[in-house]
């Protein structure tokens, strides 16, 4: 599999101030959230005037950042030199088209909009030069490819949201997990709360409160040499990683899950399990596997225009999750996909 590469480009971002940034300099936060450049790197885009904030519809920018503090309803101005991640060079196969609907199949590793680091390699803006602006009807993971529905006008694209929000919405998932999945015909239920966690946001918010959610779960196949089953998803509910974090429960994680499967942190696997709360030393042993990961990346060099450091490019098929949206079935209408590849061999 071959990468799609965008070549890095100026981007300004607007951001409204978060609750952990108020009270502090713009300095120490962008110090502490941009962690791969320096301090001197950001006192130099501040005195260029790449990093601005606008109060009271007036921009502050210069030497008088430096001893500002943000306020409640600031607005962060930050002009980056953006290097996109690259994602596989995968054709976005169309599964259905009409006047006011877009079905396709997304491929693994690409973000269905523009998120954090990513813009020109994310769905809507890949599909925007024969679509023309495209509207979600609902989410799907960066990992997980299959069924993205997306509407021509924001009036159709409310109303899918309405019905999938209202369980009207019937949703089907293929994953391939590990172990041998129990064959009962009438499957098994996960009800079991689900939350995700994440350290970037911090001790306080790294694993928000567990939410109710429902999926069952049905064997497809099994093959005995890989120890490997086919199984089908049927979520009624949207948690995210809900499919991925029940498949953990159940003791069956996706084979290649990097989050939850098998060769991910027995921590983290533990805690989604546990009725404890996250303690602050699980915290930081979670933190330090999280940086570990990103120093344990290849360095290649620097970027000459803004400083950024250059990472040899993942693993293709570390870019794979063996997870995909096979069908969404509406009271009026059904949208299917071709099964993934990785299903034929089991």
């Amino acid at each position: 599999m071959s990468l799609q590469k965008v070549v890095p480009y100026h981007h300004t971002n607007t951001l409204f101030v978060k609750g952990r940034w108020l009270n502090r300099t713009i300095l120490d936060v962008v110090v502490d959230e941009f962690k791969t450049r320096d301090r001197d790197f950001h006192l130099r885009q501040i005195a260029l005037q790449r990093l601005k904030i606008e109060r009271d519809n007036k921009i502050i920018a210069g030497d008088e950042l430096l001893s500002l503090r943000l306020q409640n309803k600031d607005i962060l101005h930050l002009t980056v030199h953006k290097h996109e991640p690259p994602v596989l060079a995968l054709p976005v196969d169309t599964v259905y088209e009409s006047e006011e609907l877009v079905v396709v199949n997304k491929p693994p590793s690409i973000p269905v909009h523009p998120t954090g680091r990513y813009y020109y390699n994310s769905l809507t803006e890949m599909l925007k030069p024969k679509y023309g602006e495209l509207y979600l009807c609902h989410r799907l993971d960066k990992l997980t490819s299959g069924i993205v529905i997306l509407a021509r006008n924001p009036q159709m694209a409310a109303s899918l949201q309405r019905e999938i929000r209202s369980k009207q919405v019937e949703k089907f998932y293929l994953a391939r997990v590990q172990g041998e999945f129990p064959g009962d015909e009438n499957g098994i239920v996960c009800n079991r709360p689900v939350a995700n966690i994440d350290t970037k946001l911090g001790f306080q918010h790294a694993m928000k409160e567990k939410k109710e959610a429902s999926t069952r779960f049905t064997r497809i196949s099994y093959c005995p040499e890989l120890n490997q089953s086919v199984v089908l998803c049927q979520p009624t509910t949207g948690r995210t990683h809900q499919i991925r974090i029940h498949l953990n429960m159940l003791g069956f994680p996706i084979v290649n899950d990097p989050l939850y499967g098998p060769a991910s942190s027995p921590l983290r696997r533990q805690l989604l399990v546990s009725e404890a709360p996250m303690t602050k030393e699980q915290f930081d042993t979670l933190l330090k596997e999280d940086r570990d990961k990103i120093e344990r990346l290849s360095v290649t060099g620097r970027c000459v225009e803004c400083g950024e450091l250059l990472f040899a490019d993942s693993n293709p098929e570390s870019m794979v999750l063996w997870l995909h949206a096979f069908r969404y079935k509406f009271k009026d209408k059904e949208f299917v996909t071709r099964t993934p590849s990785w299903c034929d061999y089991l």
